[in-house]
């Protein structure tokens, strides 16, 4: 189970839900989590340019120590605030402040951690509501083991959906929920998509016939149609407290031709997704 979690932290509403979550599973789970924040040259907060006299020569300003430093300090103080809320929660809490491309720096924290927790996209991230980070892509493409990404809003996780399509990654996403709503105590419904009703049922008994042994309070849902779609209506009908999918099956290639599952999903799920490769 989930007992060493690492955060994404910056400044956005996103991130200070998903610190909300990643504290709440803590709490829970008695895990630690480390509060990460990467520097990032490249990629810059709008508000930043409001602290910092406007140079006259951009690209060598980029360059100077004074960005630097000025990123640097503004990352111990969102550090400082991390530590201070999760002495408040009581949760055991480290920090880490790296420096380099945040999604590769966070793949990289993944690889020595049981769970990855990051808002849905991060403060230098200036797109609609609707749209998916860079950096949250990145991450669930790459990391190691479990990320769980989240939305401007969170709650306790009680209710449970899984997407299971009898693939090796959806099988990591099965045991992942097995594991946490047995240690949450919450419910649980397992979807199968698929065009062929035969081919839902067969992996829903493959399902119940995993879960059987945890214990969990689970309802199997066959659905027919196109998977991305059904997987998102059923969630808006559903108000989930969390989604569990396996994270991008197929190769770029493939997705670019067929459109990938765990993209569309991760664009317009409304709850918090744990992600498994």
């Amino acid at each position: 189970m989930f007992k060493s979690i690492v955060l994404g932290v910056d400044s956005s509403e996103h991130s200070r839900q998903a610190q909300t979550l990643a504290f709440y599973l803590a709490r829970k789970l008695h895990a630690s989590v480390m509060g990460l924040h990467v520097v990032d040259i490249l990629s810059f907060e709008g508000p930043l340019f409001n602290d910092i006299p406007a140079p006259t020569d951009l690209e060598s300003y980029l360059d100077a120590p004074q960005m630097r430093e000025t990123l640097t300090a503004r990352g111990r103080k969102l550090l400082e605030d991390f530590s201070a809320a999760a002495l408040r929660e009581q949760v055991s809490a480290q920090t880490a402040l790296d420096f380099g491309v945040i999604a590769a720096q966070i793949c990289e924290r993944s690889k020595s951690a049981d769970l990855v927790v990051l808002g849905h996209r991060g403060a230098s991230e200036q797109i609609a509501a609707t749209s998916l980070g860079g950096i949250a892509e990145g991450v669930a493409r790459k990391a190691s083991g479990t990320v769980l990404i989240c939305p401007a809003s969170a709650r306790e996780l009680r209710r449970f959906v899984l997407a299971f399509d009898g693939s090796e990654r959806a099988c990591k996403a099965m045991h992942a929920a097995a594991e946490l709503a047995t240690a949450l105590d919450a419910s649980l419904t397992v979807l199968s998509v698929s065009r062929d009703p035969k081919l839902a049922v067969h992996r829903l008994a493959q399902a119940r016939a995993y879960f059987e042994p945890y214990g969990v309070k689970a309802e199997f849902r066959p659905l027919a149609g196109h998977a991305p779609q059904e997987i998102v209506q059923f969630i808006r009908q559903a108000s989930p407290d969390a989604l569990f999918l396996g994270a991008y099956g197929h190769g770029r290639i493939v997705e670019m031709m067929l459109g990938s599952t765990t993209e569309h999903v991760l664009r317009n799920a409304t709850c918090p997704l744990f992600l498994s490769r």
